[in-house]
């Protein structure tokens, strides 16, 4: 009777412990729709053109607020195109401040952006602030249009972020 209860004992031990040690298999599948990237791309660089020493220089960007001053003749805005998104995409747009070191010595100047942004060439500027969302209303290019405020020089002389930092933009599609 022991011998017996010791077999029955046995394979119940056996059978549990290979359903406890069984395996089996479950299958996760991965999609993915990979959308293109985004395309940037700077169409032309801010030119303050020849400024006076002691003032600030004020170049507003197209539709923005500002009022030119201190600024030469023919001041160029930076902009930037954005293209190859998909309809209705929602984008973040943030900028750091640019600063410009003159060539000939120490003399550091900031270079605070102001921004608007237009959609498909409708002259229709919409300004922004850094870390603001704007969303897309189709797949034409945005236009960013870039002008600011540089602070007042004290020295003469050639200035550039070439010398400095460069306003650096990141754009986040947000919509993804």
């Amino acid at each position: 009777m022991k011998k017996l209860l010791s077999i029955t004992l046995t394979t119940l031990l056996v059978l549990f412990a290979s359903q406890a040690f069984g395996q089996t298999e479950a299958n996760v599948s991965v999609d993915a729709n990979v959308l293109d990237q985004l395309t940037i791309d700077v169409t032309s660089n801010i030119d303050l053109g020849d400024i006076s020493q002691g003032d600030d220089a004020v170049l507003n960007p197209l539709g923005g607020s500002l009022t030119n001053s201190n600024v030469g003749s023919s001041p160029t805005l930076g902009v930037i195109t954005l293209s190859d998104f998909a309809d209705t995409n929602e984008l973040n747009i943030e900028w750091t401040n640019g600063t410009l070191n003159r060539s000939e010595g120490d003399d550091e100047l900031t270079f605070t952006p102001a921004v608007t942004w237009d959609q498909g060439g409708a002259e229709d500027h919409t300004e922004i602030s850094s870390n603001d969302n704007i969303t897309a209303s189709g797949t034409d290019a945005i236009t960013l249009s870039i002008g600011g405020t540089l602070g007042e020089p004290s020295e003469t002389g050639n200035y550039s972020t070439d010398n400095g930092s460069p306003i650096v933009f990141t754009i986040e599609n947000t919509s993804i």
